[in-house]
């Protein structure tokens, strides 16, 4: 299905994808105007460093939470409410004078990512439930299309407005963008979770949550060709260091001394969002949309992407700095959207909410340990910033090796799954 056809014939999919729309363009915006207030030199750049594993610490904490939530709660109100939350959080950034507030930077962005951690697995798991089987891949190449489109969008805007205005219009912004996308998603009507009788009685005697965690997490475990599709994302995140390097790079090596970086750092993650924008569709076009396909394009891109990190680290400027992130993040989108398609047709939705939350976490794990690792060596002098950007390289190499062995194992299995995925098996609680 086409995109024109998926909009104009899915109209459940048609808000949350505008809402999707107008919070992300906010998200970028804000995430710029904050990368702004912190210096890129020195053991300073851990402060830096500190912004991009704060948020995702909220993640790893809320995950088991956050599941629950998705697949026992509606849905739709647990992301409208996750919205208006954001949004009043987000006017707090209007308080923050440099770096020298960063406590307060820190809790107001783990109170914000707070919220999307249950944000999140709740759309992940929605988005079945108000597209055909037939749109679903489009609409998860559409969604992946749309972050992308944002980045890109977002980060050429906010270099622009932050030279002309300073980030304080950028806070604004995001916050009315929250409000705005809490309108789209309230305007649809997704359906509650079915379940089986058996399924029901358990978790309508699972007052507190816990069967319901330790049920998702019992799937995962009895499913391994699904626990790898779910650990994807996380492979990517042991490389997701690189994009906290967007600002070291573009204040350091492509920015004259004396001059404002914002713009070219503008640059840097719009190069990402093309690229993001691109890889899933390429993908699809030369290697189609079936299971087997879409593991194929996953062990494709982590090479890809390892390549371009090593380039990236050799471009004698901006631009082409720029279009080496286009064929990093074509590779990271290409993980992302298709692993997402995978898990939503070989897990059943009544579980989906807590197999996207196991994913999320495992993700923003990786990723904080790679920004972790990525502050320290630059701060303490461990490594220079082409070696570290080296180990990024080295990290998407072993994501590579890794997928490639999960499959030689697990791959017809999880083939097999995407098409009848495997029921759930309850027990009720005692």
């Amino acid at each position: 299905m086409g995109y024109r056809e998926l909009l104009r014939t899915q109209p459940a999919f048609r808000r949350l994808w505008l809402g999707q729309i107008v919070s992300e363009l906010g998200d970028w915006l804000q995430l710029l105007a904050l990368l702004a207030l912190f210096p890129t030199q020195g053991a300073a750049v851990e402060r830096l460093a500190g912004i991009f594993i704060v948020r995702m610490l909220p993640s790893i904490v809320w995950a088991p939470l956050a599941g629950v939530v998705a697949d026992r709660f509606p849905r739709g109100q647990v992301m409208v409410a996750c919205d208006l939350g954001r949004a009043l959080i987000v006017l707090g950034y209007l308080l923050i004078r440099g770096p020298g507030d960063v406590i307060w930077v820190y809790l107001l962005m783990f109170a914000q990512e707070s919220l999307s951690s249950f944000f999140e697995p709740a759309r992940s798991a929605a988005l079945p439930q108000v597209v055909e089987p037939r749109a679903l891949l489009a609409a998860n190449s559409l969604s992946g299309a749309t972050w992308s489109a944002m980045l890109a969008i977002g980060a050429a805007l906010g270099g622009v407005l932050l030279a002309g205005v300073g980030p304080r219009a950028a806070f604004v912004v995001d916050a009315g963008s929250f409000v705005a996308s809490a309108l789209f998603l309230g305007s649809i009507g997704i359906p509650p979770v079915m379940r089986d009788a058996k399924s029901a009685a358990a978790h309508a005697r699972d007052r507190s949550g816990l069967f319901a965690m330790r049920e998702g997490l019992a799937y995962l475990r009895a499913h391994r060709a699904q626990a790898s599709a779910a650990l994807v994302k996380g492979l990517w995140g042991m490389s997701g260091g690189i994009v906290f390097l967007f600002s070291i790079y573009a204040g350091e090596r492509f920015t004259a001394p004396g001059r404002d970086p914002a713009s070219t750092t503008g640059l840097l993650f719009a190069g990402r969002g093309l690229g993001a924008l691109a890889g899933p569709l390429v993908m699809r076009r030369f290697f189609g949309e079936s299971p087997g396909a879409l593991r194929r394009s996953i062990q494709i891109a982590f090479p890809v992407a390892t390549l371009a990190i090593v380039a990236f680290a050799f471009a004698p400027t901006a631009l082409l700095g720029a279009l080496c992130l286009v064929v990093v993040h074509a590779g990271g989108s290409t993980c992302w959207v298709n692993s997402s398609q995978l898990l939503q047709l070989a897990v059943p939705n009544s579980l989906q909410g807590r197999v996207f939350a196991v994913e999320l976490a495992a993700f923003t794990f990786a990723t904080a340990l790679s920004n972790a690792f990525a502050g320290a060596a630059l701060g303490h002098g461990l490594l220079d910033l082409r070696g570290v950007t080296f180990a990024m390289a080295g990290a998407a190499a072993l994501s590579a090796l890794g997928w490639w062995v999960a499959m030689r194992r697990v791959g017809p299995r999880l083939d097999a799954a995407a098409i009848t995925p495997a029921p759930v098996s309850v027990d009720l609680p005692s």
